[in-house]
């Protein structure tokens, strides 16, 4: 099994298991902060929940629910004393929102009535439970990305956490037992929609760059001139592809990553992209990535002239003059039967692809062979 560590965590396997906290000493004091709260928060989120599932789901003893908020409440404000934090005084707050989404977890694993058979109540403790782990999971993963932030792997580990809890619902209800199936979708879409909302209070906002000089209006696309082409209405400058058999070579595949499961190792990126972004780098710019699903259907046009019958379905600047031999500086090229890898992850082995044939997109295996076309953010 292929084992990759990130800030501290190591990602494994399919289920992209967290197995430690990252170094606090890369952290700024601002950072620290919300990392010692996303600790406190994923405690407490904890506690209330085993103070749900002592019960059998049943209403929980108060004093259980009261002393798990009274450790976070003390917790934050330790976190404080440095007067590093943001925000402060937020404890209750964050209390609220994780009763209340224990309280919704609970309620749709829940048998109905209030005496359901024990198999069934065995059933829905061992799903609230796995939903507990997933925060918990994602607690890690968010504290992972706080030191050197990396979307792919945040994104990646995150699929983990979820993949594991939909394993044990699917184990728990394999007997036959469980007063409720299905629900999985829908607990972990509750847990992942509480880790948005908890960063969203705790995590502090990225600085905005200072900013630079007024651009140069621009409408459309524009080729540069350079080998790249800049998308005026989505501000990405994107990498043009050649028939040059060079690294931006259209006929070019790779891999996602090395072994399902392994997370962003594959040839893409240390092959693709490290090409790429190693100095001088490709046009003179070092931050070159892989497109999320939505930019890069940014791209499609499926009025092109031949979409579908031939030609891809892309906007004719990234297809005009190409041919054997043709580089960047010349031509660009689109092959229409290619399917081009995306940065937006479907689960921890299934990766978004585009298909330019139609327009389509598909997930992948991420070990399968697929093409690449570069892309970074403009200012």
């Amino acid at each position: 099994m292929t084992r990759e560590r990130w800030n501290g965590i190591f990602v494994a396997g399919v289920a992209g298991v967290m197995l430690a906290a990252p170094a606090a000493a890369t952290l700024t004091p601002v950072d620290k902060c919300a990392s010692k709260k996303l600790t406190a928060q994923s405690n407490h989120f904890n506690q209330t929940m085993n103070c749900n599932t002592k019960t059998k789901l049943e209403t929980p003893d108060p004093a259980c629910v009261q002393k798990a908020t009274d450790k976070l409440t003390t917790s934050f404000t330790n976190a404080e004393k440095p007067g590093a934090c943001i925000v402060e005084g937020d404890a209750a707050d964050i209390a609220a929102m994780d009763i209340t989404v224990v309280q919704d977890v609970v309620a749709t694993v829940k048998p109905p009535g209030s005496a359901a058979p024990k198999p069934q109540t065995k059933c829905a403790v061992t799903k609230a439970t796995a939903a507990s782990k997933e925060n918990t999971g994602n607690t890690k993963c968010q504290k992972g990305n706080l030191s050197t932030p990396s979307d792919s792997l945040l994104r990646f580990c995150l699929a983990g956490a979820k993949d594991k809890a939909e394993t044990t619902f699917t184990k728990a209800e394999a007997p036959g037992a469980c007063a409720t199936t299905g629900d999985a979708a829908v607990v972990t879409l509750k847990i992942e929609d509480h880790r948005k909302a908890i960063v969203h209070a705790l995590v502090p906002p990225t600085p905005t760059p200072t900013a630079g000089p007024t651009p140069t209006p621009c409408t459309g696309f524009i080729d540069n001139g350079d080998g790249t082409i800049t998308n005026c209405a989505t501000h990405l400058m994107w990498e043009k592809k050649d028939d040059a058999g060079g690294i931006h070579d259209m006929d070019n595949s790779y891999g996602w990553s090395i072994s399902l499961g392994s997370g962003p190792d594959g040839s893409v990126f240390s092959n693709f992209l490290d090409t790429l972004n190693t100095l001088p780098c490709f046009a003179g710019h070092c931050d070159w990535r892989l497109p999320e699903l939505a930019e890069l259907q940014g791209i499609i046009d499926l009025g092109a002239a031949g979409c579908g019958t031939g030609q891809p379905c892309v906007a004719s600047v990234f297809n005009s003059s190409c041919m054997a031999g043709c580089s960047v500086a010349t031509c660009s090229c689109n092959g229409a039967g290619f399917y081009y890898w995306t940065n937006t992850a479907f689960t921890s082995s299934v990766v978004y692809t585009v298909y330019f044939n139609n327009g389509d997109y598909i997930g992948f295996p991420t070990t399968s062979p697929a093409h690449a076309r570069a892309v970074r953010s403009l200012p």
